[in-house]
């Protein structure tokens, strides 16, 4: 299966670089945007890479780490833009990210950049010098940006006064940056039960399902959200819940686990794309009247594949459609106990007739972890997806698509 996926990989990356293709500008130029909720906007290099998922938000060159909060991001470590004056919001942002160093208020200057009057704070780093700069808004909000040198001196002074100067916030304070409280938001879910709290890619039961919630353990929440059906979802932290899991994002119902903390707090966020579930696989017959618990094990031998078109989420552009061009492609299937080898692939059953694993495809200098879910038809008939988050270009997608397998 490893051979046919990089087949179908290439086709994929090629299809992305075409949707995804920008003018070749100077490396430095800041040509990128990007926009918070709270409607502040900052522009970048294309070749420094910036890490939507980061909290608070980063972004790097080989030289230079930038830290940018918004002013949602600082009302969260409780700042109040009536109250706090500028040289209050840098030692604010010390004491919460900085606990370990000496702040200093008579090394506070002030700057000012495009008439907009600010102050920053120099200090020595781990790897070199360091500034902290708060930038006045538009609105009569704030921001905040910590450039970090990672070699010694600030070496790209230039390109980041670029950075700074594009940060800006010229909308109406309303929304998030008028109603996110001061306080911190401490809320986690658990469950006393295993294999019973499906984890899905996104909110609602007609979203793929990727494992069950431990029992046990408290996982934070990271925001809610209402899915189509009217049902409540909580949105919870990916690395914690499935690490090793080529998916973007995991939720589950609110009604199926148990909360604690100020989770009335918690903000609403957007559900991500979404992609059709694969349809669950039929009940295997049994003419003895019984129920089987183990499921139905395909044949091994020679199976051939065939891939349909699917659907790629990306950073900024939104749900994109991937057609895949592929013919029909001979693979070898075997089992052993509750593991199949999908041409190379191995996948453990996880319940019923389904099977998830994890898949490696090498393209073109890069590797993606591919997760790979079936669900055994029949004996002679196998269903399933792939799922995989890659870069094309300098834009992350997660990409799924559907597969096919029939026995020869």
């Amino acid at each position: 299966m490893r051979q046919s996926l990089g087949r179908a990989a290439r086709l994929i990356l090629l299809s992305m670089l075409l949707l995804l293709s920008v003018p070749v500008l100077a490396q430095d130029d800041p040509t990128e945007t990007f926009t918070f909720e709270s409607g502040a906007t900052f522009q970048f290099p294309e070749s420094w890479k910036l890490d939507p998922k980061s909290d608070p938000l980063t972004l790097e060159s080989e030289q230079t780490q930038m830290v940018i909060l918004d002013y949602a991001g600082l009302q969260a470590i409780g700042v109040d833009i009536d109250e706090a004056s500028h040289d209050t919001i840098l030692e604010m942002y010390f004491n919460e990210y900085h606990k370990d160093r000496s702040f200093k208020t008579i090394k506070i200057e002030p700057f000012e950049i495009d008439g907009r009057s600010g102050v920053q704070y120099d200090y020595s780093a781990d790897d070199g010098r360091a500034r902290v700069m708060v930038i006045p808004f538009s609105n009569g909000s704030a921001g905040l940006v910590e450039e970090i040198s990672l070699a010694g001196k600030l070496r790209e002074e230039e390109t980041a006064l670029a950075i700074i100067q594009s940060f800006d916030n010229t909308e109406e304070i309303s929304g998030i940056t008028a109603t996110v409280a001061q306080k911190i938001v401490n809320c986690t879910v658990s469950t006393s039960f295993d294999d019973r709290v499906q984890v899905r890619v996104g909110p609602g039961e007609n979203r793929t399902s990727i494992v069950f919630l431990s029992a046990g353990p408290s996982f934070k929440v990271q925001g809610q959200a209402k899915a189509t059906d009217g049902s409540l979802w909580w949105k919870l932290d990916k690395e914690q819940v499935a690490p090793d899991k080529a998916v973007n994002e995991v939720w589950v119902k609110q009604d199926d686990v148990k909360s604690k903390g100020n989770c009335e707090d918690v903000l609403d966020v957007n559900a991500p794309p979404l992609v059709p579930i694969v349809n669950s696989a039929p009940p295997a017959n049994n003419t003895s009247g019984s129920t089987s618990t183990q499921g139905t094990a395909p044949q091994g031998g020679a199976w051939v594949i065939v891939y349909s078109s699917g659907k790629a989420s990306c950073f900024g552009t939104g749900t994109i459609d991937v057609a895949v061009d592929l013919p029909p492609q001979a693979i070898g299937v075997s089992v052993s106990g509750n593991s199949i080898n999908l041409d190379g692939d191995i996948l453990t059953r996880t319940g019923g007739n389904t099977y998830q694993g994890i898949g490696q495809i090498s393209e073109n200098g890069q590797v993606f972890s591919a997760n790979i879910t079936v669900q055994v038809v029949s004996a002679t008939q196998i269903v399933g997806t792939l799922a995989y988050t890659g870069n094309f270009g300098d834009t992350s997608c997660s990409v799924t698509y559907p597969f096919t397998v029939n026995k020869s």
